[in-house]
């Protein structure tokens, strides 16, 4: 039993890294969008 608690906690801490990196990727993304979103807006 020891162990499969052992696993869930790797297995748990793995997803939690990959959900950070992808959500700092995505907002990154989003604010580089929403920049040149902003540019265009002002151009007209």
């Amino acid at each position: 039993m020891q162990l499969s608690n052992e696993l869930f906690f790797a297995l748990f801490s793995i997803v939690m890294v990959v959900a950070v990196i992808w959500f700092m990727r995505s907002a990154t993304r989003f604010k580089a969008w929403a920049k040149s979103r902003d540019e265009k807006n002002m151009d007209e």
